[in-house]
């Protein structure tokens, strides 16, 4: 009748192009103060499939504390984190480095993983610990009320840095 139908079937494997496999973003080196605790920020997992992600972090040379909804467990110098991704990077965020008496640098290892794939990605970030500014001032310098006078004994002494800037603000003068 002149009228043809055509059937036609295809075979294919599906490939999800979506990694699968946890992505660490990491930030560049960073610095931290010594003697304090400092944030670390820009540390995130990212195209994690799969309900749960964990990181494990391992810290040299300082401690770490981490504030924020995903699950923690620490033992062996490690904190690991267990939960949904948003809530993991949540406390990625909320990440602070406390460097050792005397350090110089230290570093955080970070291991991520989705406990459905046996691979994971792993990174380590460098930290320099910084000494932060010393400002010297005068105990109890004599100035005369309307008189421009000279302060002496006001210094301020950064072994990290051959620059700095130095902000004078007067209060009741």
């Amino acid at each position: 009748s002149g009228l043809e139908i055509l059937v036609a079937q295809a075979y294919a494997t599906i490939v999800n192009d979506d990694p699968a496999n946890p992505r660490l973003s990491m930030p560049a080196n960073t610095a931290v103060l010594a003697g304090r605790s400092s944030m670390v920020s820009g540390i995130a997992v990212q195209a994690a499939q799969g309900g749960t992600v964990t990181v494990t972090l391992v810290a040299t040379g300082g401690a770490i504390t981490l504030v924020g909804p995903a699950s923690q467990s620490r033992g062996s110098g490690a904190v690991t984190l267990t939960g949904t991704l948003a809530d993991v990077n949540a406390t990625l965020a909320g990440l602070y480095f406390t460097p050792n008496s005397g350090s110089t640098a230290g570093s955080i290892q970070v291991v991520a993983g989705n406990n459905t794939l046996p691979r994971s990605d792993v990174a380590t970030l460098d930290l320099r610990v910084a000494t932060a500014p010393e400002n010297i001032l005068p105990v109890k310098p004599l100035v005369t009320a309307g008189i421009a006078g000279e302060i002496i004994g006001v210094s301020v002494a950064d072994t990290d840095s051959p620059v700095l800037t130095v902000t004078l603000t007067p209060t009741d003068g």
